[in-house]
């Protein structure tokens, strides 16, 4: 069987989407789908009946941009898997295509309307006007300025887009048309509040502020539309690494934006004069900045200590593995070093895992070695390092030494016989040990100590081996070319 190829193994591999931050950007993008809904249908009901200019501060002749804005919360509304009616979804998204491609070609065709016209009266008046400031680009379409229109003709590129399916491709696409969508809102407020010309813009409230809010809640439905289906802004669902990391930098990257609204705010309100709010939202902004790159660093931290343990822990066994036994037993030797105490190895082979393997399955012998890891945990200090050093080998780095280092491989015989006489299993656990003890003070250094506890293991394994072939009556020949004679006893039984 061919293996699968690069780009679906990547798939395959990809962490899962979090279904409660999914389940939350639906809530929000029904929200704001309902609420620009609502505040649409308010404008044109307060123009239609002619009421006072401050009503929701929109009513200024706005039905166009109004209309356009609605006919896109419309058409966001078709892509919410939670939109009442009994259309499927490919009708829903062939309808929001629809309304699309009447967006674009409504502003479109005011724009090519406009500058035929003054292209017709005169070939540089295009150019004239943009020095000038004069508002292109509206003229067919009555009181919708360039900020609504251009909105308004990226709202409606997006939803042609979403007709497409949801390919890797498309996706990317749509992201980019949301964020420009952002864009442009975060250029209104400035155009609004700040006094801020933009191309082609005339005067400073091109837009009023109940449109903006329109425009703002647009702008976040699309973005939660893109964040559930395949593409850049899919990473803010991801359980992975990089969609949490990057779920908790949004607010850090999206204070200059909201910086520039609360300016924005603070001056088209009259709270603040333009300098004062000017220092005091960059002051705010510098100074949340700063907690949260400092919650970052702590979580980056907690999460670099966390990935380190997963490294230097043994999977089978949940103790040390051997790069956590070096790196943890050279700090204990270091440590002892300088508070001038003893330190001691134990090194640890287990006679008849192979046996155990080859009688009773891989599945037997792992319990095996579960189960000796965890007689050394159970009856070590707190303060020792236990770890499995390979593949039958443990090993544990302990200051106990003398007498006291004696009582602690007591009690683990101890242990082990006792689960030998009462424990419900095919096999016996057996093992060989080598204990060497040091004054770190005078030691070289600590992969010595290892090393001579690991050849006295081997010295009591041998050991081992010719007690029992002289009790069943063999000479085993000596590793070193000589014949030891020595009297036949019981077989050892730790």
């Amino acid at each position: 069987m061919n293996p699968l190829p690069t780009a679906a193994r990547a798939d395959c591999l990809a962490p899962p989407v979090d279904v409660r931050i999914q389940s939350r950007l639906l809530w929000l993008q029904a929200v704001a789908i309902v609420l620009s809904l609502s505040l649409s249908a308010c404008v044109l009901a307060c123009q239609a009946v002619a009421l006072p200019p401050d009503w929701f501060g929109a009513c200024q002749e706005r039905e166009t941009s109004t209309l356009l804005l609605a006919l896109a919360a419309l058409g966001l509304g078709q892509l919410h898997p939670g939109a009442p009616g009994p259309l499927s979804t490919d009708a829903r998204r062939r309808n929001a295509a629809s309304i699309g491609m009447l967006l674009c070609g409504t502003v479109l065709a005011a724009w090519v309307s406009e500058w035929w016209g003054f292209m017709a009266a005169d070939a540089l008046a295009p150019i004239d006007h943009l020095h000038s400031g004069v508002q292109l680009g509206t003229g067919a379409l009555g009181d919708c300025g360039p900020v609504s229109s251009a909105f308004a003709i990226t709202q409606g590129a997006f939803l042609c887009t979403r007709a497409s399916g949801s390919d890797v491709r498309a996706g990317s696409a749509r992201c980019a048309l949301a964020l420009l969508l952002l864009g442009i809102t975060l250029l209104a407020f400035s155009a609004v509040g700040l006094g801020v010309p933009s191309p082609g813009v005339e005067v400073a409230d091109e837009a009023p502020w109940t449109l903006l809010a329109v425009m703002s809640l647009l702008s976040l439905a699309s973005i939660s539309e893109c964040a559930r289906h395949p593409g850049p802004l899919s990473i803010l669902t991801s359980t992975g690494m990089g969609g949490r990391r990057v779920r908790r930098l949004l607010p850090i990257v999206l204070l200059p934006g909201l910086t520039l609204v609360a300016v924005a705010l603070a001056v088209g309100s009259g709270v603040a004069s333009l300098p004062l709010a000017t220092a005091f939202t960059l002051t705010a902004t510098s100074l949340g900045a700063l907690l949260l790159l400092l919650r970052e660093g702590h979580r980056l931290d907690r999460f670099e200590a966390g990935l380190r343990l997963v490294s230097l822990i043994d999977e089978l066994t949940h103790i040390y593995n051997r790069r956590g036994f070096l790196l943890l037993g050279e700090q204990s030797f270091q440590s002892a070093r300088r508070q001038k105490l003893p330190l001691s190895v134990l090194y640890f082979d287990l006679d008849n895992l192979k046996p155990v393997n080859d009688a009773f399955g891989h599945a037997t012998g792992s319990r095996l070695l579960r189960e000796f890891a965890e007689i050394l945990n159970q009856h070590c200090r707190a303060s020792d390092v236990v770890a499995r050093v390979g593949g039958d080998e443990f090993a544990v780095v302990s200051t106990a030494s003398g007498e006291a280092l004696e009582r602690q491989l007591q009690r683990i015989a101890a242990a082990v016989s006792e689960r030998n006489r009462h424990g419900q299993r095919p096999y016996r656990i057996r093992y060989s040990v080598g204990r060497a003890s040091c004054d770190p003070t005078q030691s070289p250094g600590f992969e010595d100590l290892v090393a001579e506890a690991d050849a006295r293991m081997y010295e009591h394994k041998q050991a081992r081996r010719r007690e029992h072939a002289f009790a069943l009556g063999v000479q085993p020949p000596d590793p070193h070319g000589l014949t030891i004679h020595s009297p036949p006893g019981d077989i050892p039984r730790r």
